[in-house]
């Protein structure tokens, strides 16, 4: 479920754009489910380090 929602979502996002709040959930949720920090940045349209990134703000606060 959470793929689905990360393409849908990404579908429209312009390049170097900043996620939404509901992006940086679902990547939340699936990288705590065991998700693979690739295969989300390949569906969510955005660099592995954005993915490390928001993980990493996630966890300081």
């Amino acid at each position: 479920m959470v793929r689905c929602f990360g393409t849908e979502i990404s579908g429209n996002r312009r390049l170097k754009a900043e996620l939404s709040t509901e992006q940086r959930s679902a990547i939340i949720i699936a990288l705590e489910g065991g998700g693979s920090p690739t295969v989300l940045a390949t569906q969510f349209g955005c660099a592995r380090s954005t993915i490390y990134d928001t993980l990493k703000r996630f966890q300081q606060h």
